[in-house]
């Protein structure tokens, strides 16, 4: 299945090439983001173009990648098989990571809630994600994008050794039905706003058969891409 464009207004989100190796390790290389995310630093280039290479095989694992300076600021990945978490037959987990120079800019929330938008659109209801307890700028993160702590466990960590961490969940049926709403509403702002930001009829008329239609989750996917095309969010 061809993939849809997952950028956003300030990220590049694509798969790696070995190309990136260099920025990769650039940023996996500092103690400060393995330890945060719970796996060790890359100590060679070696470990950078390892990852690289396997992930080649995995679905949904992308690099972050400023529109601005195209340099690399991290990784996002959605499991569609997760091992620990997977609660339901179709749950996935997300998980991501920041460079400690890009931390408290916001972008591991805009990238987050853009996979969000992808993995409603491909029929996942729930997604889990776990962070350290001693991580509260992830838990933030994961809370601003609408999760719920569904629990905390101890668990051995090869790198950290005894570690809390705390499991968070999302229901994207839930948010599929809100963003919904949330869309109906952005149309009537659309259309009193329409003499300002000049909306040619095709896209009005594209709108409604969208808020109409019986596939939700292609309404919310879509409609939110309208939405950063018109510059409304």
């Amino acid at each position: 299945m061809e993939k849809p464009d997952l950028s956003t207004q300030r990220l590049i989100i694509r798969r790696f090439t070995l190309d990136d190796a260099e920025e990769m390790f650039d940023l996996a290389s500092d103690p400060a983001v393995g330890r945060m995310a719970g796996w060790p630093p890359h100590v060679t280039i070696d470990d950078s173009i390892d990852f690289i290479e396997k992930g080649m095989d995995r679905e949904d694992l992308y690099g972050l990648f400023s529109r601005t300076t195209r340099r690399m600021i991290g990784c996002i990945e959605l499991f569609r098989e997760p091992n620990i978490l997977k609660k339901g037959p179709k749950d996935a987990e997300i998980g991501y990571w920041i460079g400690s120079r890009y931390w408290n800019q916001g972008y591991a929330t805009e990238a987050l809630g853009r996979l969000l938008e992808y993995a409603v659109a491909t029929g996942v209801p729930k997604v889990w994600a776990q962070c350290l307890t001693n991580n509260p700028a992830s838990a933030r993160v994961l809370i601003k994008c609408g999760f719920k702590l569904d629990h905390r466990s101890l668990s051995e960590n090869p790198m950290l050794g005894e570690v809390i961490v705390d499991f968070y969940s999302l229901s994207l049926r839930r948010r599929a039905r809100r963003c919904t709403v949330l869309f109906e509403q952005e149309r009537h702002v659309i259309r009193q706003r329409d003499l300002t930001v000049n909306v040619p009829d095709v896209i009005l008329a594209e709108l409604d058969a969208l808020i109409h239609s019986e596939d939700i989750r292609s309404g919310q996917y879509v409609g939110c891409r309208f939405r950063l095309a018109l510059g409304l969010r």
